[in-house]
C-alpha cells in the first residue's frame, strides 16, 4: 500500500465543498492544518486522512468562526494568484506572441 501524498500548497478543496462539508485544509509548512466545523462530514475527515495522512492539526471551530476563517483562507489564496498571475503578464509578449499565431485562411 502507498503512504498518502501531500498536495501542494496551491491546492484547496473546492470553496463549495469546503463550505458544505465543514472542512477545510490550510497548508503550511510543517503539513496540512485542518480546520472543521464541529458538524464537519467525518466521511469528508476520513477520506482527507486516508489521501493526505493525519493533520499537523485540527482546529474545531464553530459555525460562525469556520465562516470566517473560511473566507479569510481562500480570500489569502486568491491574493496569491493574482500576484501570480501579474507576475507572469509582466514578462509576457502579447503582441509577439500574437504575431507567432499562424494565420487562417478562409
Amino acid at each position: 500500500m502507498n503512504a498518502p501524498q501531500p498536495a501542494t500548497t496551491a491546492s484547496l478543496m473546492p470553496y463549495r465543498l469546503a463550505q458544505r462539508s465543514g472542512v477545510a485544509i490550510d497548508w503550511q509548512a510543517e503539513g496540512y492544518h485542518l480546520l472543521a466545523r464541529r458538524d464537519a462530514d467525518p466521511l469528508i475527515l476520513q477520506e482527507l486522512r486516508r489521501s493526505h495522512g493525519p493533520p499537523a492539526e485540527i482546529e474545531w471551530l464553530d459555525s460562525e468562526a469556520y465562516t470566517s476563517r473560511l473566507g479569510r483562507l481562500y480570500d489569502a489564496q486568491r491574493e496569491t494568484n493574482n500576484r501570480l498571475i501579474e507576475g507572469l503578464a509582466e514578462h509576457v509578449d502579447l503582441d509577439g506572441l500574437m504575431q507567432e499565431l499562424p494565420r487562417t485562411e478562409d
